[in-house]
């Protein structure tokens, strides 16, 4: 599950318009409004393609924004 507010708050510093994104994603804005709601989830190439159109290359930023609930619950199971 995606961090919402984080992915949100790299999509308003990138300046790109959500349209834009879910163009170069192959998908609807409908649909990436979705996945970043977590109602659907992201694919893991989508994950990649995201982070690079957002410019995102830090992999803690990354597991941040995507991994780090999946992670949370992995440990609290431990």
């Amino acid at each position: 599950m995606a961090d919402s507010k984080k992915l949100r708050e790299h999509i308003l510093k990138s300046g790109l318009k959500y349209k834009y994104i879910a163009q170069k994603l192959g998908i609807t804005s409908a649909g990436l409004k979705l996945k970043i709601d977590n109602v659907n989830e992201f694919k893991i190439n989508e994950v990649n393609m995201l982070c690079i159109i957002l410019g995102i290359d830090d992999l803690n930023i990354k597991e941040d924004i995507f991994f780090d609930s999946v992670l949370n619950s992995i440990q609290h199971k431990w």
